[in-house]
């Protein structure tokens, strides 16, 4: 009686294992891998994963890192990011400084953002060399921009104001006080073009800020012992 039992447990045990087998290496698969229900007699995969329905195949696409939209058809990537539409990708692009549209093609200087259409169609500034959105001509021609035609110097009375100050700062700093100073004079483009002559005629649109003369003129006086003196005096 005992032989018999063992035998009949024995062949059941062998069924059973011959059973489990037969799934792991290729049957017919019986749960959805998504959510784990029973197959039903039509099944869907999605990328190589069998899934019991529609809602569980949508469970699988990718989402847009940005609406959190599915994906259905053709999308973007960028950076490891996943998007749905140019739309979406243009909210993590930069925008230009100028026009606020997204930088598809672009320029950045000195950590200004500008698209290539506002580099090409809007004028420079003669000041800092960059593209000026809302520009004012000045009477020479010169374009200057909105931040630098706000701390511009355009009177010589206020050039002269400034001037004063920075003498006064240098000789506190140096304990020294100068002997002659140069004269301030503010002219416009034409007025410097005429001082500068060939001095740096292949900077455009940058231009000459500014220059410094100085002359020494040395007079010589021999008087009736012999002696002779000297005096130089400075022209600016």
């Amino acid at each position: 009686m005992n032989g018999t039992k063992t035998g009949k447990f024995s062949r059941r045990l062998f069924v059973g294992a011959c059973g489990c087998a037969t799934m792991a290496f290729g049957g017919t698969p019986t749960y959805c891998e998504v959510c784990g229900e029973r197959l039903p007699k039509n099944y869907w995969t999605f990328g190589g994963t069998v899934c019991c329905s529609q809602i569980c195949v949508d469970k699988l696409r990718p989402v847009c890192c940005v609406c959190n939209k599915t994906i259905f058809g053709a999308h973007f990537t960028s950076e490891g990011q996943i998007y749905c539409s140019q739309a979406c990708l243009d909210t993590t692009l930069p925008k230009c400084e100028i026009c606020f549209a997204p930088i598809h093609n672009g320029y950045e200087v000195a950590h200004h953002r500008y698209c290539a259409d506002c580099v090409k169609n809007c004028p420079t500034c003669f000041s800092c060399g960059l593209p000026a959105a809302h520009s004012s001509q000045l009477a020479d021609g010169r374009e200057i921009c909105a931040t630098c035609m706000r701390w511009s110097v355009r009177t010589q009375e206020h050039a002269q104001k400034n001037y004063d100050i920075a003498l006064r700062h240098l000789q506190a700093w140096t304990k020294l006080k100068l002997a002659s100073v140069p004269t301030l004079e503010l002219v416009n483009l034409g007025g410097m073009r005429a001082r500068s002559k060939d001095l740096r005629k292949t900077d455009t649109p940058v231009s000459i800020r500014g220059l410094y003369s100085r002359q020494v003129i040395q007079t010589t006086h021999t008087n009736w012992f012999g002696q002779t003196k000297r005096t130089d005096t400075e022209e600016n």
